[in-house]
């Protein structure tokens, strides 16, 4: 898959958060910084200068140094408090989520 197609599951992520009950904002809030941290990593990846890099199973995030980024379990505990309540929206995540690491992200 295609960092323009991942882009655009990630941008149908925000839709479907938008869409949303408005009577849990607190729930809207914390699935929209997932979907944010789920685009930086994206946008950081698609950034980074690949050429230079050994791409392999063993390369993560190649400039994954900011403390602003929900780490990996915490983007799963996520998934995990809201697959009940919104099973779309946690489908939609896990596929993306597969997408990335799929890509080393």
């Amino acid at each position: 898959m295609s960092d323009h197609e991942l882009s655009e599951a990630i941008d149908g992520l925000f839709r479907e958060i938008d869409s949303l009950d408005e009577n849990d904002p607190a729930d809207r809030e914390q699935l929209r910084a997932l979907a944010d941290t789920l685009k930086a990593r994206l946008a950081r990846y698609s950034e980074a200068d690949t050429s230079a890099l050994e791409i392999d199973a063993t390369v993560a995030d190649p400039v994954d140094d900011s403390d602003d980024d929900l780490g990996d379990n915490a983007v799963l505990d996520m998934v995990a408090t809201y697959e009940a309540q919104h099973p779309k929206l946690t489908a939609m995540l896990n596929d993306i989520m597969t997408r990335l690491a799929s890509m080393g992200i």
